[in-house]
């Protein structure tokens, strides 16, 4: 439970989803999404990369 004035994260996030988020928002997580799944994938890439050819 959260005190008097706080408000609890999930409290928070359903708010917002009431209200509606903003497309600009929306287009900035998605970017951020992209990107990290771009550096995830570039890394794990070089790592399978330098295994090989050090067999």
């Amino acid at each position: 439970t959260a005190g008097t004035g706080a408000t609890t994260l999930p409290m928070e996030i359903f708010s917002r989803i009431r209200i509606g988020v903003k497309p600009d928002i929306n287009a900035l997580s998605v970017l951020l999404i992209l990107v990290s799944g771009a550096v995830a994938f570039i890394a794990e890439w070089l790592r399978y990369r330098s295994v090989e050819n050090q067999q």
